[in-house]
């Protein structure tokens, strides 16, 4: 076996910092003794000790990734110091020894900017695979779905799994899978955790099982995130020249992050058709007209709002007066809109199209992006109350919906509603193992997935598809 050769530093560094676990074991073990004939002795002295002897091996630790030249790592032991002990818990030598490992990290960076993972791409093979997941707690039916679903693809030589639950932070998950020098990353799976991971900039390609904000060249997420779905709502709206429009959102904080998502793709379209156009600014060449509105009470309220039913009302009321006498009404309601978006839940996007027909708006297409994606007992429930409604699914759920309705429409159990979020996350292992056995060859290339055609590009984000369904009167039928 090959091992690479410490400098005598090194060594002495390492020698160091198992003599002080040494002596931390011994203080604790002292304590113990000393506690148990003493028990109101306060732990505030050894509390500090202990924080001292924590705050000398991260140092010791940063000093020697110093010298081997580790710079995210130096980094890392950096924060980790600050945020473990104020300068005033350090004794005058630590403060001496820190302030001149930071001048030579600031120097090291400034006089190197080619050393930084900006410069580190998307490239794993399968020499060793590490894979973070919650595998006890809340989450571990998810990723023993999803570690059933990588086995299907990689053998058991190659890959090793750590609890993410096991440990109190990332960084000190990092400090254990780092001995495994590991040639790709797969995981972590919940958000807090992909987003410490991803600071700690390691420097590995990673493949995370979320969305993550400013991730590196070296990282890629595949999630099940339908935020990308707005692209397919765009083509649409693109496709069919569709300018006047009413978006309806709720409370939720996804529906707000989908209609963020949605104004900024289709103001950025506006101005993209503007330029091609030469128009001198979107807003005065083009007649586009979007109309956002947030549902606070009933759908019923909000429908009436966004027709301006209640300013014909007014108008009613005011002309009566003017005339001083009883006058026939019928609601007037606005004849311009097109399209109706509803980032909405299903028991209110259900209610839309049955208020676009009362008002007579049949005209008006009624597309609806789940702010949160329904079971599918409870949607095949609710199917014969649907109304010519276009519909924004992922494949997957898609899939799932029509295989039940075919096979077993009236004994659709929480079983299977069970094994059908099971079953996602297995497939969602499988793919993201075809995706790292793939892309040690390929740039981009695409798979046929159990979560439907799954496009890959090193460049790009991974999407996993979504449909375009038609809703009516209990049946469902793709676009």
């Amino acid at each position: 076996m090959y091992m690479k050769l410490l400098p005598s530093q090194s060594i002495k560094s390492l020698a160091i910092i198992a003599s002080l676990l040494l002596c931390t074991f011994s203080i604790s073990l002292s304590y113990a003794e000393t506690s148990a004939t003493s028990p109101k002795l306060s732990i505030t002295n050894l509390d500090k000790q202990l924080n001292l002897l924590d705050s000398e091996i991260l140092l010791l630790k940063a000093e020697l990734a110093m010298q081997n030249n580790e710079m995210s790592q130096v980094k890392n032991y950096l924060l980790a110091l600050a945020s473990l002990s104020s300068n005033s818990q350090l004794t005058e030598q630590m403060l001496q020894r820190l302030s001149v490992l930071k001048q030579s990290y600031i120097s090291t960076i400034l006089s190197s900017p080619i050393i930084n993972s900006a410069t580190k791409q998307f490239n794993p093979t399968l020499k060793k695979i590490v894979v973070l997941l919650p595998q006890t707690g809340a989450y571990a039916e998810v990723s023993e779905a999803i570690v059933e679903g990588l086995s299907t693809i990689f053998s058991e030589e190659n890959i090793s799994y750590f609890d993410t639950e096991s440990y109190s932070s990332m960084f000190d998950l990092w400090e254990l899978v780092k001995l495994y020098n590991p040639s790709v990353v797969i995981g972590p799976l919940q958000k807090k955790n992909v987003n410490q991971f991803n600071q700690l900039d390691v420097g590995v390609p990673t493949l995370y099982f979320n969305d993550v904000e400013n991730g590196h060249t070296y990282t890629h997420s595949l999630s099940l995130s339908r935020l990308s779905h707005v692209d397919l709502l765009i083509s649409h709206l693109v496709e069919n020249n569709v300018k006047n429009i009413t978006v309806l959102s709720n409370k939720s904080s996804f529906s707000r992050k989908l209609t963020e998502r949605f104004s900024q793709k289709w103001q950025a379209y506006q101005v993209e058709l503007a330029t091609e156009n030469n128009y001198l600014t979107a807003e005065l060449s083009l007649p586009f007209n979007t109309v956002y509105y947030e549902v606070k009470d009933s759908i019923d309220q909000a429908m009436r709002t966004v027709l301006n039913e209640k300013k014909s009302l007014i108008r009613k009321n005011w002309l009566q007066k003017t005339v001083g006498t009883d006058l026939f009404y019928t609601e007037r309601v606005r004849q311009d809109i097109e399209v109706v978006i509803s980032f909405l839940n299903n028991s209110q996007a259900l209610q839309v199209t049955p208020m676009l027909q009362f008002f007579k708006l049949n005209y008006i297409e009624h597309v609806w992006l789940p702010s949160r994606l329904p079971e599918s007992r409870s949607f095949i429930g609710s199917l014969p109350y649907w109304s010519d409604t276009l519909a924004i699914f992922p494949t997957y759920f898609k899939n799932s919906v029509r295989l039940h309705i075919q096979e077993k429409p009236n004994d659709f159990s929480a079983e299977d509603v069970h094994q059908l979020k099971i079953g996602t996350f297995h497939a969602l292992g499988k793919l993201a193992a075809e995706i790292i056995e793939k892309v040690a060859t390929e740039n981009t290339f695409i798979i046929q997935s159990e979560l439907g055609k799954v496009s890959f590009d090193r460049e790009q984000e991974v999407v996993v598809p979504a449909s375009l369904v038609w809703i009516s009167k209990g049946s469902i039928h793709v676009q």
